[in-house]
């Protein structure tokens, strides 16, 4: 039986298509041991699970000289932790879902002759898919990439997705003209304090225009938002934090209005959802920009540029589409067109097939 050990940790951008990806593996015979790091200990989904899971304390990628001691010395215990777990466990093959948390467990790798594949979410490859796509056996891309990677292997798959999120796109959602239109608002787990400031401003009018809004304003943020709430509005306003299964939302939502990563575009896309991005524009290398520019050109979203910080703008844009239903429609499948539902699937027999067909792994 191949064990492949899969590595993901950092955000739930990361750890959520790598749960979903050793499921896939585990539905097709394979063996999965997860790695993660110390700070994800208590992250919903790494306990109680269908296979082992590992932390390890992989350093960020220091910021200056100051840091670069301390940056080596983790590195150096990582890598260790890592190549123990390669031989305790027999360990054949790695899949790094992107970040600075995959970086010890691919130096490891290459020490040990293990073979790896990369997931790159985003449109802009990140420091550690850059650095190591060339000896990859497969980078496995969500959307196509701004830059090139020359000499490695590319093939897009799409980014694996919660096997109950896919249940919930699977079910015949109602017609888009079926009553007052509603807006899913994510902020992300956290909170995106700067959607939270636009949403404010817009509810009093899409109060008055029956508009709902399901609105995910961060935990740290629920006392204050609810709080500044005018009270004869908050009968159409539903707040939360972070939700399990908030699978449930995307299919009440005509709109979605969110920041750009990589996570909520892809389950965006799979509902079919037309979608008013506001890409965070402090994202490592503006991937979040990059990725919205993508969705805006298959004429699945509506981009505003926060850098212009024009709140004006927004509204504009939401109520246009508000007001439109054929719009949202036309959006809406291309959203659909851009969507890759199979993406753990295939990931994961392409992973299979290639170590069986490389016989004992090496590289």
């Amino acid at each position: 039986m191949n064990r492949i050990l899969v590595v993901a940790g950092g955000t739930g951008g990361h750890i959520v298509p790598g749960l979903a990806l050793a499921a896939s593996i585990i539905e097709r015979g394979g063996s999965v041991e997860f790695l993660s790091i110390e700070r994800n200990r208590e992250y919903p989904g790494l306990s109680g699970g269908a296979f082992p899971v590992h932390f390890y304390d992989a350093p960020p990628f220091p910021s200056g000289p100051l840091a670069l001691f301390g940056f080596v010395w983790k590195l150096w215990r990582a890598v260790r932790r890592a190549r123990h777990l390669f031989q305790e466990r027999d360990v054949q093959a790695l899949v790094v879902m992107g970040g600075y948390p995959g970086f010890p467990a691919l130096l490891a790798a290459r020490i040990s002759g293990r073979p790896f594949f990369l997931c790159e979410q985003n449109a802009v490859a990140g420091r550690v898919t850059r650095l190591f796509a060339k000896r990859a056996r497969v980078v496995f891309l969500n959307l196509p990439l701004a830059q090139d990677l020359p000499g490695a292997t590319l093939e897009h798959t799409g980014n694996p997705l919660r096997p109950a999120l896919l249940a919930a796109a699977n079910q015949v959602r109602e017609s888009q003209s079926r009553g007052a239109p509603c807006v899913l608002v994510l902020g992300g787990s956290q909170g995106a304090v700067q959607l939270n400031e636009i949403v404010l401003g817009l509810v009093p009018e899409l109060e008055a225009r029956g508009v709902r809004l399901l609105w995910q304003c961060g935990e740290r943020n629920l006392d204050s938002v609810s709080g500044r709430l005018p009270a004869g509005l908050k009968n159409s306003v539903e707040l939360f934090g972070y939700r399990a299964g908030i699978e449930s939302l995307f299919l009440e939502a005509d709109v979605l209005f969110a920041r750009a990563g990589a996570g909520v575009i892809s389950e965006g896309l799979v509902f079919g959802l037309p979608m008013l991005l506001v890409p965070y524009p402090f994202a490592a290398d503006n991937h979040q920009k990059a990725n919205a520019r993508i969705l805006a050109e298959a004429g699945a979203a509506v981009v505003i540029d926060q850098r212009d910080n024009d709140p004006a703008a927004t509204r504009r844009e939401l109520l246009s589409l508000l007001d439109d239903p054929e719009r949202r429609a036309r959006m809406a499948a291309s959203a659909r067109r851009l969507a890759r539902p199979e993406a753990a699937a295939v990931i994961a027999e392409r992973v299979l097939e290639n170590l069986r067909g490389a016989g004992q792994p090496g590289q």
